[in-house]
């Protein structure tokens, strides 16, 4: 049960790290 938790956890971290990447690659894409 525990596992599921840390699980959803990992995966929101994961997304919100991947949107902030998208963004910066944005950002660096009309920079350029």
């Amino acid at each position: 049960k525990d596992q599921m938790f840390d699980l959803k956890k990992e995966i929101k971290i994961l997304r919100r790290e991947r949107d902030h990447y998208r963004k910066i690659v944005k950002e660096k894409n009309l920079l350029d």
